[in-house]
């Protein structure tokens, strides 16, 4: 049996496919991450849960990704008519040592009235099983940290999208901490079992495009996510931006990456929400690109361009795939 052999392709510039400035915009973006790496960019989306008494219940992720679709390369062009005609190939192996995992698409309901939402219930239950690990590693860095506890300690707790549900409780602090003591004992840490949860909700996205009231439309893109910073041999593999990197990213689009984004705990900087994934193992992330297919009008200013690199990536031309 004969195995088609597909890949995974980061396609840019989403924002001016196919506008005039599009070639402009995609080799400064190819530089960028020549000099950066890869970005896990944040987005926000408020999934709606439907509540038995006819109102939804609304909770909001700001997820952090970077996105890559599985294709073979003769399906490239028709991609690169939507998300752009600059194109880092990774093989399957390489996308997967970076941490990349197939996205998780979640059906919505349709109609209130005859749609599911099991898919949108189960990812709730997800998100309330994060806020209670966070109110939990929360209370378990007060009563270990550095500074003197009191004997009862206070917890305030509040909602963005829900101002009016407020809680306030007080607990003893020697019980809190044999409780605490007792849930944690021979878990992941409760901090990085937080972080799991938020990587976890980063894998999810809707099935279906129901602004153009197209079904399976997402689901049919067949996406991978880089959506955790996580760590080898004790380092971490993402980091945020430094200064000269943030004003690069202005330079290209301040429009987009000047702008601010909710984050379910009020409005964040985009920047300041954005992390760089500049490599693997001390090898940049460009040279672990299988190949990068540009526009033939610019392969030999691409190839200049990568030419100072130790292990420059092979550059072709959409037209020859």
């Amino acid at each position: 049996m004969v195995t088609e052999e597909r890949f995974f392709y980061h396609s840019f510039p989403r924002r001016g496919a196919a506008g005039l400035n599009e070639l402009e915009k995609g080799l400064a973006i190819l530089s960028s991450i020549r000099d950066i790496g890869l970005l896990l960019v944040p987005e926000y989306i408020v999934w709606n849960q439907p509540l038995s008494n006819g109102q939804d219940r609304p909770f909001p992720i700001l997820q952090k990704r970077i996105c890559f679709t599985e294709l073979h390369p003769s399906n490239l062009e028709n991609h690169s008519g939507l998300f752009g005609q600059f194109s880092l190939e990774f093989s399957a192996i390489d996308a997967r040592r970076l941490g990349a995992v197939p996205v998780f698409y979640l059906p919505q309901p349709i109609e209130r009235h005859n749609g599911n939402a099991i898919g949108v219930a189960l990812l709730a239950g997800i998100m309330d099983a994060k806020a209670l690990v966070n109110r939990l590693a929360v209370i378990d860095s007060a009563l270990n940290g550095d500074t003197p506890v009191a004997d009862n300690i206070s917890i305030n707790l509040s909602f963005n999208d829900n101002p009016e549900l407020k809680g306030h409780y007080t607990i003893h602090s020697r019980e809190a901490s044999n409780f605490i003591d007792a849930v944690k004992f021979g878990i992941t840490p409760l901090q990085d079992l937080n972080n799991v949860l938020e990587s976890i909700l980063g894998m999810f996205y809707p099935a279906d495009n129901l602004k153009h009231e197209i079904l399976l439309d997402y689901y049919k893109q067949r996406e991978w996510r880089i959506a955790s910073s996580f760590v080898i041999d004790g380092n971490e593999v993402t980091r945020p931006l430094r200064q000269e990197e943030r004003d690069k990213l202005l330079e290209i689009d301040s429009d987009f990456f000047g702008r601010k984004i909710e984050s379910g705990l009020g409005e964040v900087d985009m920047l300041d929400a954005t992390l760089a994934l500049p490599g693997l193992g001390g090898i940049p992330l460009i040279e672990l690109v299988r190949r990068i297919i540009v526009p033939g009008s610019v392969v030999d200013v691409v190839r200049q361009m990568l030419g100072s690199l130790s292990i420059a990536p092979n550059v072709i031309s959409l037209d020859d795939l």
